[in-house]
């Protein structure tokens, strides 16, 4: 006997199995294209952190370098060519005062960069220190159960009447 005149004989059973078989790796495939698109995206996120990072450290802090040194040329220049003015002394004070907050506008933003770059290894650190106490934890849940839990409810609600009891029965207690 083939294996035709098998499945003709027992047809619903073999067309059950195929079914069943079908349904199965289309639950796989299910499963895996899940999977595969949870880690691009999570892939997409990682890119975009390192893309905004490599910005800030390659594209913005360069530039504002660059605009720093014209900038401070252009004010020394300025200072230079004012201070052969007969009125140059309150100009040269205005032209001390307006770099001096260009600097500390220049300052903020090196602060702010390199606050971004602490955030960045900060969270870094704090994910790769986390991961073994969050792995814990979902083994932990995963252990638990109602019934364990319950048990351990009430040995500690009778060890707690049991505690009162004694306080109320202590004949050395003082009233």
């Amino acid at each position: 006997m083939n294996s035709n005149a098998l499945c003709s004989i027992f047809s619903p059973l073999c067309l059950g199995a195929l079914e069943l078989g079908a349904l199965g790796g289309e639950l796989t495939r299910g499963v895996r294209s899940t999977a595969a698109l949870v880690t691009a995206a999570e892939a997409g996120v990682r890119g975009g952190v390192t893309a905004a990072d490599s910005a800030v450290r390659n594209h913005v802090l360069p530039a504002m370098a660059k605009v720093e040194r014209d900038t401070r040329g252009v004010v020394e220049q300025h200072l230079i060519t004012t201070a052969k003015l007969s009125y140059t002394r309150p100009l040269v004070a205005q032209a001390v005062a307006t770099a001096r907050r260009f600097r500390t506008v220049l300052a903020v933003g090196r602060l702010a960069g390199a606050a971004v770059q602490a955030g960045h290894a900060a969270r870094d650190a704090l994910t790769q220190r986390e991961a073994p106490y969050k792995q814990r934890l979902d083994e932990q849940l995963t252990q638990l159960d109602e019934p364990a839990l319950r048990r351990q409810l009430e040995a500690l609600q009778n060890k707690h009447r049991k505690q009162n009891l004694e306080q109320h029965d202590d004949p050395d207690r003082k009233k």
